[in-house]
């Protein structure tokens, strides 16, 4: 029960994924009102924040809860390599757990990323900042994703176990008791298979 508490407390902080994506949003959108002259569409994210900008201030305040800062070309570096390394690794992970939602978000972000820094080289400069923010925004999204998801609860083991099996029994037949308390999978003589409360006949797989 204790432990059942603890994840569920925990699940709230998913909160702070949307909070992320509703911040950085903000920054991105705000942020040229403080800057004369900037084009987003040519113009890049990290120069509304760059040294000298005038819109600074404004973007430090409205980014402040995103931790999206961008601070030399090196962190920059390490942060897409980062981030595409987790993004395979959560996909990976996600097909082999079977959660459909994460490894679908994730190979869309990657994709998102990747597409947007490949834009960013051989789109003309006019476009390089839509290219930009297509492939930040990506990772940003994500974040939110896995923030709802934890909010939602289906990144909780026990949570996710309970949700396979009840798609396993949309598959099979119940053949006797009903469907919470049909736990056990069972193959007949005839090879059909079915749900059963293991008080009725079967041989269980």
């Amino acid at each position: 029960m204790k432990t059942s508490q603890t994840i569920e407390k925990l699940s709230k902080l998913g909160i702070c994924g949307i909070i992320s994506l509703l911040s950085y949003t903000a920054m991105v959108v705000f942020s040229p009102l403080a800057y004369p002259g900037y084009n987003w569409m040519s113009m890049s994210v990290s120069e509304l924040s760059a040294a000298g900008a005038p819109s600074k201030e404004l973007a430090g305040q409205l980014n402040a809860l995103a931790f999206q800062n961008i601070m030399h070309i090196a962190v920059t570096a390490a942060v897409v390599v980062l981030s595409i390394v987790s993004l395979l690794v959560i996909a990976i992970g996600a097909k082999k757990d079977n959660r459909k939602t994460i490894e679908v978000w994730a190979i869309v972000s990657l994709a998102a990323m990747l597409g947007g820094a490949i834009g960013t080289r051989i789109l003309p400069q006019t476009l390089f900042g839509i290219a930009e923010r297509i492939s930040t925004f990506s990772v940003v999204v994500f974040n939110a994703v896995l923030g709802i998801e934890l909010l939602r609860g289906s990144l909780n083991d026990n949570q996710h176990e309970k949700n396979n099996r009840k798609k396993a029994k949309e598959n099979y037949p119940v053949l006797n008791g009903d469907r919470d308390t049909a736990n056990v999978l069972v193959t007949l003589p005839d090879g059909s298979k079915g749900w059963t409360d293991g008080l009725g006949n079967g041989y269980i797989r």
